[in-house]
C-alpha cells in the first residue's frame, strides 16, 4: 500500500483535526506543516510529530510532498491554491474554495493546465451518517423524493469563538461557513442543482463580543449577509428549502435534513458530522433509528477526503471531495445573494456529477 506524502498550510484550529488524521489513515503520510506565524506550525509539530517549515515555500520545494492542504482563511483559499498548484502539487482545500466564482475557476483552470487535481473540504458527506442516507434513499424506503427541508440555525460564532471576526467579514457568513457542509451532503444525494432563489439579509447588524475576556464589548463590523432563506431547484426535480442563519440565538428545533419522500420521512442527521444517527419514518408507522448499514467512519475523521485523494490518484479514478463539485457548491451558494438583491431565479452556469457513494464494511483507516 501507498503511504502518499502530504504536507499542511495554515496551523490554526482546524489543522489538529488533520493532526489526528496523520495517526488514522494508512494511505497518507503528513510529512510537513507551515504558517505564516511560524509559532503555530511548531505547535503542530510538538503535537502530532509533523515537521514545521519556517516558510511556506520552503515546504512546498519538499519533492517528494504530492498533496498539499490549505488550511488558511477563506479570502485566501483560492490564491493559496493557484501557489501550490504552480509548485507542482495536487491541492486540497478548506471550504469554501474561494469567495468568488471567477477566482475558484481560475484555480481548476490552472489545476488543469498542469495536470494536476484539486479537492476541497467538506469530506463529512463521506462519513456514516450522509452516507447511510444516501443508500436508504437509493433503496426506496422513502419512495421518490421530491422535497428537504435543511435548517442550519444558531446565534454565530461571536458567542464562543475567540476571534471571530472573520465570520463577518466576506468569505464568512453562515452561508459560505456552514453552507458547504448541507449543500455538498444535498449534491452527494440528488446531484447537481439547476437554479437557486434566495433572500438574504441581516437581523442583527451588530455583535458584541463576549468573549475573550480582554476583547469584551468590543463590536463587529457585520460585512456579510446572517441570515439566509433559499430554495434549491434540483436537476432532478427535487426542492430544497434551505435556511442558514447566525442571528438566532435562541437557536432552533428544527432537523438538520428531513428529506421528504412518498412512502416517509427521512432525518438526516447534521453534515458537518461524520456519524450520527438516522431517523425514519414510514407511512403509518412510528419513527425509528436506522443502524449505519456498514459504513464505520463515524468519528471526527476529517482527512477521510485527503485519503480518498490520495487513493484515487493512486487508482486514476476520480476523487470524490473534488474541485468540480466544490465549484459548483460555490456557484449555488452565492446565488442566494444574486437572487437576493436582483429578486429573481439565478440559472446556474456550473455542473457536476454526482460523488461515488462510499465502499461498506471499510475498515476505519482504510479508503477503498
Amino acid at each position: 500500500m501507498k503511504k502518499t506524502k502530504v504536507g499542511i498550510i495554515g496551523c490554526g484550529d482546524i489543522c489538529k483535526a488533520y493532526g489526528v488524521a496523520h495517526k488514522t489513515f494508512r494511505q497518507i503520510d503528513i510529512i510537513g506543516c507551515a504558517d505564516i506565524i511560524p509559532e503555530k506550525a511548531k505547535k503542530i509539530e510538538e503535537d502530532f510529530g509533523i515537521k514545521a517549515y519556517e516558510k511556506v515555500e520552503d515546504l512546498l520545494a519538499v519533492d517528494e510532498i504530492e498533496i498539499v492542504i490549505n488550511l488558511t482563511v477563506p479570502k485566501v483559499h483560492a490564491l493559496v491554491d493557484k501557489q501550490i498548484l504552480n509548485a507542482g502539487k495536487h491541492v486540497y482545500s478548506e471550504k469554501p474554495m474561494g469567495v468568488t466564482v471567477d477566482e475558484a475557476k481560475e484555480v481548476m483552470a490552472l489545476a488543469d493546465s498542469k495536470g494536476l487535481r484539486v479537492g476541497c473540504a467538506p469530506d463529512t458527506f463521506l462519513g456514516a451518517g450522509i452516507q447511510t442516507s444516501i443508500k436508504l434513499i437509493e433503496d426506496g424506503w422513502i419512495g421518490d423524493v421530491f422535497a428537504v427541508n435543511c435548517n442550519m440555525i444558531g446565534g454565530g460564532p461571536d458567542n464562543w469563538h475567540p476571534n471571530p471576526d472573520f465570520f463577518f467579514k466576506p468569505g464568512g457568513g453562515p452561508m459560505l461557513d456552514m453552507g458547504p457542509y448541507y449543500t455538498t451532503a444535498l449534491i452527494a444525494m440528488f446531484g447537481p442543482i439547476e437554479s437557486v432563489t434566495g433572500v438574504s439579509f441581516n437581523g442583527i447588524k451588530e455583535r458584541y463580543l463576549l468573549i475573550p475576556e480582554h476583547r469584551a464589548g468590543d463590536i463587529i463590523k457585520v460585512e456579510v449577509p446572517t441570515h439566509n432563506n433559499t430554495i434549491y431547484h434540483f436537476k432532478n426535480g427535487v426542492k430544497t428549502n434551505f435556511t442558514t442563519s447566525f442571528d438566532a440565538k435562541g437557536g432552533t428545533t428544527f432537523a438538520p435534513i428531513e428529506v421528504y419522500g412518498t412512502r416517509g420521512t427521512l432525518l438526516v442527521p447534521d453534515p458537518n458530522s461524520f456519524g450520527e444517527p438516522v431517523k425514519i419514518r414510514i407511512m403509518g408507522q412510528e419513527l425509528k433509528e436506522i443502524s449505519y448499514a456498514d459504513y464505520n467512519y463515524t468519528g471526527y475523521l476529517r482527512g477521510l477526503g485527503v485519503a480518498d485523494m490520495a487513493v484515487a490518484i493512486e487508482e486514476g479514478r476520480p476523487h470524490r471531495a473534488n474541485g468540480t463539485m466544490a465549484l459548483h457548491v460555490l456557484e449555488a451558494m452565492l446565488a442566494t445573494y444574486i437572487s437576493s438583491d436582483e429578486r429573481r431565479t439565478v440559472d446556474l452556469e456550473t455542473t457536476c456529477d454526482r460523488p461515488a457513494r462510499m465502499p461498506q464494511a471499510l475498515p476505519v483507516g482504510i479508503v477503498d
